[in-house]
């Protein structure tokens, strides 16, 4: 079983390996003039304007400027080019053409006392120019551009962006979930995998085909929009001793057309795309069922008997049932509480009896409480701290944040095969079918771990989504680069509200965001949210299981059955997974496409009317594949909406005989609560 797994991760781990861009003989030579005030370098249809006061950087394609650097202030944060140190912010006052060979510029950058800061270099490959900062003095604490975001152009990417978590740091950031991100704002001092930020990459599209992208697992610190001040800024923190900060950008004749050369272009750290496998498309078929929102801790063996016995009364369609948090003793310890599963031989047999496939939710801490805590240390399982003991306890939330475990080392082989023979006990002990891998954001390793050369901590979310992988995972929660991996990435648990405060919006623009940065297979969180602090009502569960409808995978926790809700919201629950059965095979198509393009299931409307202007405005509709346009509601009492139609010809799925011809608006479509707009592109 082991040499089927290493076998396997050497193909999808080592993906991801750092190597050699394309070679430059793919390029035609680029040219560069300069007058008074500025420099420019011309590349075909591209050029890169630098003016020597560094006032600005603007890259244009051949009709249009694409990206714009340059900010309000010449001597702070927002910057240009701005370095940080201990004294505060600094930038320079002009740069010099150094060196240049073909397709590489080297410029020199200097203060106002004429100081060398730095180096500003510029490489063209394959229409991809990387600008480089090398910080000469090696004393910035910060250092990198500021964009000034172009009126009238809107920016997509970055993935999921709720409320910044970073327990150690104590950096907290409440952050809308936006999918057009000029819409709202975010705050990342470091940017890291988090509670909140838990699956992302540094990757920006912009509506008139660009694309930003920082190949890089470094710490960056980002500021998008503060205050509504139209400004982008991005920096490196080098903590890892970094000289260098390096970004791409390009452009293409329009948005998806900049996602699909970013997909096919080979990087050094993102893996090769796209990654030609996909999820078993059973998991789009029948939706996962959780123990999760409706037990929370005080799920035992009859409590799951019963869950699965009402959800096949109530004829509802099922494929896993997931035993969540509390169905162990202690916390590492990966074994059934026998309190609470007194048999849980005979329960599983049950469930696998009636059809359903049954897994286990599992964390990567080990508490020090457990008993297989000291046999982790023997095994050297886990991280550790850098000049201090091992190992380094670390704070979660099953540890009231304190530092009272162990976080399993996956950089190694020690960590990985401990950790997986304990999965490998659960399959052959009880035939467990899989798992829901919780956690795994850099967030939870400590402030200084003790590292492998080469090994940063925001790679700690893809070895572990890759270890997961090989041992049974259905699900994971957090990734940076994990884009070639056929596998689950679960929203962030969603409060059971509305809006895009991580509340039903949310689940939308979160989809939207994390497929545009190159994950298609996306499971929302649980149909009606976690019920942390508030309880879902009938309309919030009926509009939130509208729309899960038409995405990839569903989830459920919460029962449609449940006592306090009234019959009509099992009867509406039941509508729309027969309308659901209609569309599978579409959406299993869809899956395969995305298995062989990247392309998103769930896409925003400019992706299928590239041409549209107006479609690169809306966050709030999207497409289903190529095929159905879907118009949720999602504002609390709302019974119609405004919709935009692009070019073309949509049938109402509700009334076949009404037939939309876009591009047109209709403020007020009619949205009973049973009802989501939704239509069939018929041309």
């Amino acid at each position: 079983m082991r040499l089927g797994k290493v076998i396997f991760i050497t193909l999808i781990i080592f993906g991801c390996s750092v190597r050699d861009y394309k070679g430059v003989d793919q390029m035609p030579l680029c040219s560069i003039s300069e007058n008074k005030d500025n420099f420019s370098i011309i590349c075909k249809m591209n050029r890169l304007s630098i003016s020597k006061d560094l006032s600005f950087i603007i890259f244009s394609d051949s009709n249009r400027d694409v990206w714009k650097f340059g900010g309000n202030d010449p001597y702070s944060e927002f910057s240009t080019i701005s370095f940080k140190n201990k004294e505060g912010y600094t930038s320079p006052d002009r740069l010099s053409l150094f060196y240049k060979t073909d397709n590489r510029y080297e410029f020199v950058l200097y203060d106002k006392e004429e100081k060398i800061l730095g180096k500003f270099i510029v490489r063209i490959n394959d229409d991809i120019f990387f600008l480089n900062i090398t910080n000469e003095s090696g004393e910035a604490n910060r250092f990198g551009f500021t964009l000034n975001l172009i009126d009238g152009v809107f920016h997509y990417g970055m993935g999921e962006l709720t409320d910044e978590n970073d327990i150690w740091r104590k950096l907290y950031h409440p952050t809308e979930q936006h999918f057009v991100l000029d819409n709202g704002s975010f705050e990342r001092p470091y940017l890291q995998t988090d509670e909140g930020t838990d699956v992302i990459s540094p990757l920006i599209f912009n509506s008139r085909g660009g694309c930003l992208f920082v190949d890089s697992y470094s710490y960056l610190d980002l500021s998008f929009n503060r205050d509504k001040n139209r400004l982008f800024k991005i920096h490196i923190v080098p903590e890892f001793g970094e000289r260098d900060f390096e970004i791409a950008i390009f452009s293409a004749p329009n948005t998806r057309n900049a996602f699909e050369k970013w997909v096919s272009s080979r990087w050094r750290n993102r893996p090769d795309l796209p990654l030609n496998f996909r999820p078993s498309d059973d998991l789009i078929k029948k939706p996962i069922w959780t123990t999760w929102a409706l037990y929370k801790w005080s799920v035992d063996q009859n409590k799951v008997k019963e869950f699965a016995d009402n959800i096949m009364g109530n004829d509802l369609p099922i494929s896993f049932l997931e035993i969540d948090d509390r169905w162990t003793t202690k916390y590492g310890d990966l074994d059934f509480d026998p309190d609470k599963f007194p048999d849980p031989e005979s329960l599983i047999n049950y469930l696998h009896n009636s059809g359903i496939k049954v897994s286990l939710w599992v964390p990567p801490f080990v508490n020090q409480d457990a008993e297989s805590f000291e046999d982790g240390i023997k095994r050297k399982a886990f991280i550790a701290a850098y000049n201090s003991r091992y190992p380094a306890l670390v704070g979660w939330w099953n540890s009231g944040n304190l530092p009272n475990a162990g976080l399993i080392d996956v950089f190694s082989e020690n960590g990985r095969e401990w950790f997986g023979s304990k999965i490998d006990y659960l399959i052959e002990k009880y035939g467990i079918d899989g798992f829901k891998y919780d956690a795994g954001e850099s967030q939870f390793l400590p402030l200084k771990p003790r590292l492998p050369d080469g090994i940063y901590p925001n790679m700690y979310s893809d070895y572990y989504a890759r270890w997961g992988l090989l041992n049974k995972g259905v699900e994971m929660r957090s990734g940076y680069f994990s884009q070639n991996l056929p596998i689950l990435f679960r929203q962030f648990d969603k409060a059971s509200h509305w809006g895009f405060n991580n509340g039903l919006a949310s689940v939308m623009t979160q989809i939207l965001s994390m497929g545009i940065i190159g994950y298609p297979y996306v499971l929302p969180d649980m149909i009606g949210g976690n019920e942390y602090l508030s309880k879902a009502s009938e309309e919030l569960f009926i509009r939130w299981v509208e729309l899960n409808t038409y995405m990839p995978y569903m989830q459920f926790s919460i029962p449609p059955f449940r006592d306090s809700y009234s019959e009509d919201v099992l009867k509406i629950t039941k509508k729309y997974l027969k309308m659901r059965e209609k569309i599978i095979p579409y959406i299993i198509e869809g899956a395969k496409e995305s298995s062989l393009t990247q392309m998103p299931i769930n896409r925003p409307l400019f992706f299928e009317f590239p041409d549209d202007q107006v479609a690169y405005q809306i966050e709030d509709q999207f497409m289903l594949y190529n095929k159905y346009l879907v118009a949720p509601v999602i504002v609390e009492g709302i019974r119609e909406r405004k919709i935009y139609f692009p070019s073309g010809k949509f049938r109402s799925i509700h009334n076949p005989l009404e037939i939309i011809n876009g591009p047109i608006y209709i403020e007020k479509y009619p949205a009973p609560l049973d009802i989501i707009p939704v239509f069939e592109r018929i041309e």
